[in-house]
């Protein structure tokens, strides 16, 4: 369901009818129109929204302008987009017309793509105007930053963008400056003048005072607004102005101190009190404040009151029934109460808990029960809508709340320790994890003694347990305590049971036992669909794909993500999902798509960040390091591993670290660093000594040893990689991951090559490209580089015709990836490369060729003429994808055919 719009964010604050005129300001605003951005940047207080305001008022309505109030929550670019939408329709609905339609599909389309029908969309308005975009600093996220970027480079003419802010935004500042591009309004800008002063003080605030004393005060504030509002509050009703003046010196914090009690005290009694008490409330309406204060109080009269009067109350909708305090008068209003009256402060919060909980926002209601430290309310609305947050993904949100209990209470109350524990193994933390289970057990005895147990507890016990010891690299326990906990749980009980099979079917996948781990996944889909547990519904299709793929059955690999994808669409889980999209990123890489592969890789791990979940983001990232090899990026590389092992090192215990140490391998020995990776092997040498790994492998071990074969490949240590290798094959093909046979089988044939075992090596490509073939692989043979390429080429002389369309197609994606090798780029024919061996003659023709022979030397050389000279180059450039001469010269070299 699309969430609604708050409308408020898109009203210009209301021009004060009393203000200082700041003409020079407006009229570099007005300049600044000429220009693609105004950028209005400085710290709190220095009249920014106010000053853009007037502006708006001074052109009359004859420019149009469309305003958007962001906050925190606009840290997405589909609502971001979205607000962006609604603020441009108050100018005309039609200009984002096509933007909208895409923006209500199920698959969000890339950033590119949106910006761009947003720009055409906005090129069609007939008048030049602009987009303001008020409090800018909350937006934090990277993708909305680079949308930001991409429509100020491609932005229509007559298009213009304002931003308020507090800091630069992280985008191409420097470019725009260079160019000419940019109106910057900064702190010393915004600064008031002593002129501007003065007007302020005693035209806006009817203040009587001296030049000179309106200048001591200026200099004291430098020009701070807000401090000029609040100094001339303060001595409102005051005898001797100059006293004041002189007592009125020290940093911000000083003043603010200060002043906390000049203003308040100068409003009337019950004003301080409903100010102060109101104070403990981030938003707030009359019913609110009313309940806060303890009763019907007239807040509604008040609240009305205190807007007109312009004391610092900032309306939040265009009815003006949900209000803020200024940042700053609400910090001056809270720490007068605490000097004043700190024993009712978390009675204020009690109140406002109970509303919001009579209310139905529970989450604000614990908040402030937290505040309150009422934590037995607070812990009864934790269980209540603990599962919700974690269908939500607000998993972190659980946790900072239950980090603010005192672990006595958690401890004292065993589904506390079961959330706390749950909490934990979501974010990775599986040492904290098992440290709760066992205080658990601790406090309340052996899980033996079932009386003291409720039976769901004993479940969540044993599946946790489960996935802790998954985490250990200890597979037969968590084998054996994720029946346990299926065991455990009523036939009832769908959604737990789904949960229960969820990870028992992780345990199977991790422990290699790939039939069984699929039959799971395909009961705990059934089960947690049948729930409504989305978030867990997409994270069994995610592995059940997962598994197909180890099963080398790329296409239903494929369809699975497909379906999760469509179901993610359909029942509104798009901020769980990112896992579906990564894999179908995957297998494209795989299928040598590239570029669609980034992109669905990049979606998904955008979605996958957000939701923060450690059971898939792990794989995100190392599928992110899978593309940035295949691209040979090796700087995304190393940042996505790092990414990855920042999450693993949550708990120093974890397999995990020993799976990343490997892939940390790989990079090194792509990047051509085989003293670390030499190293890292002698380790895994010394640790196989002591520890031996037996048949079948776990992945992770499996994953380890494959590594540790093509270190030794590298080292020359053929023979010993050899019989690793056969070892890891034999293993793989019994328990049915064709998919990773195929790799251990690669490398074989590649190790043969090296031993001179050409024949062999040969052979077993063969029957590697038969089981390939129908699947697609072509990552799988162009990631291994150069001397996967002259073995492709040797098995093209014998192979059979149907299999030479794609060892074609294989060394035609290769020659596209090698340009620096040749003169010009390979041109590869539409459809299937066809890459065939050259006959006798056409080797004959193309050493000439490499001599430097011309083509009547190389007729009299070999007695033919030159017409069938000229048809053999013609042969020897298609067969070998060349788009000249010398190309087929480099590339029959680089295969060893001259």
């Amino acid at each position: 369901m699309t969430q609604p719009l708050l409308t408020t964010k898109l009203y210009f604050p209301r021009a004060r009818s009393k203000l200082v005129s700041r003409p020079r300001l407006i009229e570099q605003l007005n300049a600044g129109l000429r220009k693609p951005l105004i950028l209005i940047s400085a710290p709190a207080g220095y009249g920014k929204t106010t000053l853009v305001s007037d502006w708006r008022l001074k052109f009359g309505g004859g420019y149009p302008l469309a305003w958007l109030s962001l906050d925190r929550g606009d840290n997405n670019l589909l609502r971001f987009l979205t607000y962006v939408v609604a603020a441009l329709d108050t100018l005309d609905p039609r200009l984002s017309l096509a933007l909208v339609s895409q923006l209500y599909l199920s698959q969000l389309p890339p950033m590119e793509q949106l910006i761009t029908m947003l720009i055409n969309g906005v090129n069609q308005f007939p008048h030049d105007f602009a987009l303001v975009l008020d409090d800018c600093h909350v937006i934090t996220n990277p993708t909305i930053h680079e949308a930001l970027a991409y429509l100020l480079d491609n932005r229509p003419p007559k298009m213009h963008l304002v931003m308020l802010t507090r800091s630069d935004p992280p985008i191409h500042l420097a470019k725009l400056r260079a160019r000419g591009d940019m109106l910057e309004l900064r702190t010393g800008d915004l600064r008031f003048t002593t002129d501007e002063a003065a007007l302020f003080l005693n035209a806006v605030m009817d203040l009587n005072l001296s030049d000179d004393n309106v200048s001591a005060l200026d200099q004291r504030t430098e020009g701070w607004i807000v401090g000029l509002q609040m100094a001339a509050l303060s001595m409102k009703g005051k005898a001797d102005a100059g006293d004041f003046i002189k007592a009125f010196t020290g940093s911000h914090r000083y003043i603010l101190d200060f002043l906390s009690e000049e203003v308040i005290q100068q409003q009337p009694k019950s004003i301080q009190a409903f100010l102060r008490r109101t104070s403990v409330l981030d938003r707030f309406t009359a019913s609110l404040c009313d309940a806060v204060l303890g009763g019907s109080h007239g807040s509604a009269r008040t609240l009305v009151d205190l807007d007109r009067r312009n004391l610092f109350l900032i309306p939040l909708d265009d009815e003006r029934q949900w209000y803020r305090y200024h940042h700053l008068f609400s910090d001056l209003l809270f720490l007068s109460l605490k000097q004043t009256q700190p024993e009712i402060i978390n009675t204020l919060y009690e109140r406002a808990a109970a509303w919001f909980e009579a209310n139905g926002d529970l989450e604000s209601a614990i908040e402030y029960a937290l505040k309150a430290q009422n934590f037995d309310l607070a812990t009864r609305l934790m269980l209540q809508i603990k599962n919700s947050l974690w269908n939500r993904g607000e998993v972190q949100m659980l946790l900072n709340w239950l980090n603010t209990l005192p672990k006595e209470l958690v401890r004292s109350q065993p589904e506390l320790c079961l959330a706390y524990a749950g909490c934990f193994l979501l974010v990775g933390s599986f040492d904290d994890a098992a440290k709760w289970l066992q205080w658990m057990e601790d406090d309340l005895g052996p899980i033996t003694d079932s009386e003291r147990y409720e039976a769901i507890w004993i479940q969540k016990i044993l599946i946790y347990r489960s996935v802790n010891a998954r985490y250990l690299g200890d597979y037969t326990a968590a084998v054996a305590l994720g029946e346990s906990g299926l065991d455990h749980t009523p036939s009832t009980a769908v959604r737990d049971r789904g949960s229960a099979l969820l990870f028992l079917g992780h345990a199977y996948f991790y422990a290699g036992n790939t039939h069984r781990a699929e039959q799971v996944f395909i009961d705990a889909i059934q089960a947690l669909q049948a729930s409504g547990h989305m978030m867990a519904c997409l994270n069994a299709r995610y592995y059940l794909a997962q598994l197909k793929v180890l099963q080398n059955r790329l296409h239903e690999a494929c369809g699975i993500y497909d379906q999760a994808i469509e179901f993610s669409s359909q029942h509104d889980t798009t901020v769980y999902s990112g896992v579906e999209y990564v894999g179908l990123g995957d297998l494209k890489r795989e299928w040598n798509q590239l570029e669609a592969a980034a992109a669905e890789i990049q979606r998904g791990l955008e979605l996958a960040e957000k939701g923060g979940f450690i059971f898939t983001l792990i794989d995100v990232y190392l599928t992110r390091v899978r593309l940035a090899l295949s691209q040979k990026d090796w700087l995304a590389a190393w940042k996505y591993i790092h990414k990855a092992e920042q999450l693993a090192r949550r708990s120093p215990t974890s397999i995990e670290i020993k799976h990343l140490q490997a892939w940390q391998t790989r990079l090194r020995l792509a990047e051509g660093n085989l003293t670390e990776a030499g190293s890292w092997a002698e380790a895994v040498e010394v640790e196989r000594k002591e520890v031996e790994i037996t048949d079948p492998f776990d992945l992770i071990h499996e994953f380890i040893l494959l590594t540790l074969a093509r270190v030794w490949l590298v080292q020359g240590k053929a023979d010993k990689a050899t019989a690793l290798l056969e070892r890891i094959r034999a293993s793989a093909e019994s328990a049915g991951r064709g998919g990773r046979a195929l790799e251990a089988q690669v490398l074989r044939a590649l190790a043969e090559q090296a031993t001179g075992q050409e024949m062999q090596a040969i052979d077993t490509l063969t029957e590697v490209l038969a089981q390939a073939e129908p699947e697609g692989y072509m990552r799988l043979f162009l990631d291994e580089g150069h001397s996967m390429a002259k073995l492709l080429y040797k098995v093209s002389a014998q192979a059979a015709t149907g299999m030479r369309d794609y060892l074609g197609r294989l060394l035609a994606a290769y020659y596209q990836e090698q340009p620096e090798l040749y003169a010009s780029p390979v041109k590869v024919p539409k459809g299937a490369a066809g890459v065939e061996p050259l006959s006798k003659r056409e080797i004959e023709v193309l050493r000439l060729m490499a001599d430097g022979c011309a083509n009547k030397e190389i007729a009299a050389q070999l007695y033919i003429s030159v017409g069938t000279v000229k048809r053999h180059i013609v042969h020897i450039l298609q067969k070998l994808n060349a788009a000249n001469r010398t190309q087929a010269v480099a590339i029959a070299r680089e295969l060893e055919i001259i």
